[in-house]
């Protein structure tokens, strides 16, 4: 990750994890614990941690979030938020109207040319041919935010691809543990 400053404040009565909150809003930072405790921060997918293998249709108990589309059918719109260290910002908008909207963040970046130029490189990158949603799983094998989903389609082989985990739900209950995973750009 590349040098980030952050401007000084205080925070009274408030917790760690309203912090880690603020840390997110305010500059686009991920913060998360790892199974031993370890936290890890940094902009989101710039850490690339372990990989789970799913096998659709064998250790993957559903697919029926899980879609796979074309990059040509995407619409995805990103807006660019500059800070500087002096505390200013700037805002630009990238893509198309009427899809998702990505919101990025970068820091000290020279001009709003570059500032355009890092926003084009992410709307190329979430603009991609695979896998998006979210499969449910077993309880093993074991997965994080963070770490990377390699996916197998034994019907599909040239479906199957490396994703970067958005999130996981893990639920208990009198049927068993289940996860909830979700799939987010290739890694």
């Amino acid at each position: 990750m590349a040098d980030l400053t952050l401007k000084n404040f205080v925070v009274n009565n408030k917790p760690g994890s309203w912090l880690l909150g603020y840390l997110k809003k305010e500059y686009g930072l991920i913060a998360f614990f790892d199974i031993n405790g370890k936290l890890y921060a940094g902009k989101a997918n710039d850490v690339k941690g372990e990989t789970v293998k799913y096998r659709l249709r064998d250790n993957v108990i559903s697919d029926d979030e899980l879609k796979y589309q074309m990059a040509e059918d995407i619409k995805l719109k990103v807006k660019a938020v500059c800070y500087y260290k002096d505390g200013t910002k700037i805002e630009g908008e990238l893509g198309e109207d009427g899809g998702e909207l990505k919101t990025l963040y970068y820091y000290d970046v020279k001009d709003v040319g570059e500032s355009k130029a890092l926003a084009n490189e992410e709307l190329k990158r979430y603009s991609f041919t695979g896998y998006r949603g979210k499969i449910a799983t077993f309880l093993f094998p074991y997965a994080l935010l963070g770490m990377v989903a390699s996916i197998d389609d034994p019907v599909y082989n040239e479906h199957g691809g490396e994703y970067f985990i958005e999130s996981v739900d893990t639920t208990f209950g009198t049927g068993g543990a289940r996860r909830r995973v979700e799939i987010g750009i290739k890694a």
